[in-house]
């Protein structure tokens, strides 16, 4: 397992995040750690945050849809 320690505004963390399947394919776990250097990245990840949250609800609704059919 790695820890990574990201910034969405880095562009060494976005080159990173491209490459990220070759970790995943050699079995690599990975843990995150955000680092936020300013506010206006702390609002893009509070955005970021927000869509995730409604993307696994999106998911979970579904499972649960398709269980009960």
């Amino acid at each position: 397992m790695i820890t990574v320690i990201t910034d969405i505004d880095c562009p060494w963390c976005v080159k990173f995040h491209n490459e990220i399947k070759y970790y995943v394919s050699e079995k690599i776990k990975i843990r995150y750690v955000v680092h936020v250097r300013n506010d206006k990245a702390m609002k893009k990840l509070f955005q970021l945050g927000v869509q995730v949250i409604e993307i696994n609800r999106f998911h979970l609704l579904n499972k649960e849809k398709n269980k009960n059919s």
